[in-house]
């Protein structure tokens, strides 16, 4: 019986399968063809261009870049998230979770106005930066605050919501035990949202790629060394239709977030057995 209904639901995942193949994996599989060939000739280079990217300076800055924006702004994002979560799940309100979630879906032409009007000449915080910050390293310190602005409201709903998942009977019991309000938000509380901050890194990594779009508004397709970022290069590389360092740059990019993605899961994987062989 459990091999039939296994039969069952593989075919009528099919169409699924073949649907997910033919928009994400064929598209994958004919650009790294073509990256494999010399701009958008006939001669066959291997791996020559992926080669020639480590060789490149502007895809190595982007990548540092880029490795740089992350290592700093998903854990403030994490943090921050948190923070709010905990207050709101004290506050139990849904309107000042909507609230904090606003920034998130404003477009980005408007976030890029609301910035030049308040950091530009005459604007009222224009004397915390420098007269021309667009085109300085300042840029992407603004840049780093408005995705903080932006996504914050995103990891504060999953966090919220995996934070009021929890029974009180739990940190009701924590109490009597003379745990502290530290000790209970460390040892019980985080572990137990661990899937939920996994699930909101990933968004984070999802989103830091989306605000390219204000960094594009703001600074233009060549800005200052400190802001410049893969999406530049790629943006860069197709407006002068270099194509196969596109599609070799992209392949990479894909492979990349492919394991970053794959991690997390692996390892919440190995969490779930780990706990279920403690259980039997």
């Amino acid at each position: 019986m459990k091999r039939k209904h296994r039969v069952l639901g593989g075919l009528l995942c099919l169409p699924l399968a073949a649907g997910l193949g033919f928009s994400y994996l064929a598209p994958v599989l004919f650009a790294f063809w073509k990256s494999l060939y010399q701009g958008m000739g006939t001669q066959f280079v291997g791996l020559q261009n992926y080669a020639g990217l480590f060789s490149n300076r502007a895809f190595l800055l982007a990548v540092r870049n880029t490795a740089c924006f992350w290592a700093v702004c998903v854990p403030l994002n994490l943090a921050l998230g948190l923070f709010l979560a905990l207050l709101c799940a004290r506050l139990a309100s849904r309107r000042v979770q909507a609230l904090f979630f606003l920034p998130a879906i404003l477009p980005a032409a408007c976030v890029a106005a609301l910035v030049s009007a308040l950091l530009g000449p005459g604007g009222p915080l224009s004397f915390f930066v420098p007269q021309n910050w667009s085109a300085g390293p300042c840029s992407a310190l603004v840049l780093a605050l408005i995705f903080l602005w932006k996504s914050a409201g995103c990891t504060l709903i999953i966090l919220c919501a995996a934070l009021l998942s929890i029974p009180a009977e739990i940190g009701e019991a924590a109490r009597i035990d003379g745990a502290s309000r530290p000790a209970l938000l460390l040892r019980i509380k985080l572990p137990l949202i661990l899937p939920a901050l996994g699930i909101s890194a990933i968004l984070a990594l999802f989103n830091s790629y989306k605000v390219f779009r204000e960094a594009f508004l703001l600074s233009g397709s060549y800005p200052h060394d400190r802001l410049y970022s893969l999406q530049h290069f790629l943006h860069n590389n197709f407006s002068n239709m270099n194509y196969a360092r596109l599609e070799a740059a992209s392949i990479l990019i894909a492979a990349a977030a492919v394991l970053c993605g794959l991690l997390p899961a692996g390892l919440a994987l190995a969490r779930q057995k780990r706990q279920r062989r403690r259980q039997r």
